[in-house]
C-alpha cells in the first residue's frame, strides 16, 4: 500500500530569563549579563508513515515500530523586544530525514537540518547538522548499533556554542567537557539481549560501547 502522510502545525509561546555564561560550564554569577526571551514559535511537521516492525533494536525484548519514511520540519520563532525580550531576535529551522531497510533487523536512518538566528537587523549565527544511525541485528539476542553526527556552527557566541559531553553522548565525560564551533560524535555499540523476564522479575542485557568526539 502507498505510505500515508501526516502533517501537523503547532504554535507555542514561551518566556525565559537566564544569565549568559562567559565560558560554558563555569558557574553563573550575578555579574553575567541577563538575557530575557519572550518567544512566539510556529512549527510545521510532515511525516510519511512507512513503518517496519523490529525487535531487540533499542528496547529489550520488545517489538518496535520504526518509521523509515520521509520526515520534514519547518519552523520560525520570534522574540520581540516589544514583549519584554532583551533584543529583537528571529530564528528559522529546517529539517529533513529518511530511512532505508536492507532486510529484517538491518536499516539506516539519517537526517540533516539547519537553524539560522538573527538579532536585530544583522545576521548572527547558523548551525548545520548531519545525523546518521545504523542498526544490524546479527542474532536474535545481538544487535550492532552505530551513530554519527556532525554539527557546523558559524558565528556562534559563548552562550550558544556547540557543547560535547555526557548529555550529548560522550559517556564517562562530564557536562560541557568541550565547546566550539564544530562538533563531531561517533558511537558504536554491541547490544546484548540476554534473558527476558528472569524469575518474572527482571530482564538481563548488556552493551559494549565505544564513543569518540571532538569540537
Amino acid at each position: 500500500s502507498t505510505p500515508s502522510m501526516v502533517r501537523r502545525g503547532v504554535f507555542t509561546v514561551g518566556y525565559s530569563r537566564s544569565r549568559i555564561e562567559a565560558i560554558p560550564g563555569e558557574s553563573v554569577i550575578k555579574s553575567d549579563p541577563l538575557e530575557v526571551n519572550t518567544t512566539l514559535e510556529a512549527l510545521f511537521t510532515s511525516e510519511e508513515q512507512a513503518f517496519v516492525k523490529e525487535k531487540n533494536i533499542r528496547r529489550l525484548y520488545r517489538d518496535e515500530d520504526i518509521n523509515l519514511g520521509w520526515t520534514g520540519v519547518m519552523g520560525m520563532a520570534v522574540s520581540p523586544s516589544a514583549l519584554g525580550a532583551t533584543a529583537d531576535s528571529y530564528s528559522q529551522r529546517f529539517e529533513l530525514g529518511k530511512g532505508a531497510s536492507f532486510g529484517p533487523g538491518n536499516f539506516v536512518k539519517g537526517g540533516t537540518g539547519v537553524v539560522t538566528r538573527f538579532s536585530g537587523d544583522y545576521f548572527t549565527s547558523v548551525v548545520w547538522n548531519l545525523n546518521i544511525e545504523y542498526y544490524k541485528r546479527l542474532l536474535d539476542w545481538n544487535t550492532l548499533a552505530a551513530h554519527f553526527t556532525y554539527d557546523y556552527g558559524h558565528q556562534l557566541n559563548p552562550s550558544n556554542g556547540l557543547l560535547l559531553g555526557e548529555l550529548e553522548g560522550m559517556r564517562g565525560y562530564g557536562l560541557y567537557h568541550l565547546s566550539g564551533n564544530r562538533r563531531f560524535l561517533f558511537n558504536f555499540e554491541d547490544r546484548l539481549f540476554l534473558k527476558d523476564n528472569l524469575f518474572r522479575l527482571v530482564s538481563l542485557g548488556g552493551v559494549v560501547f565505544f564513543d569518540a568526539g571532538s569540537t
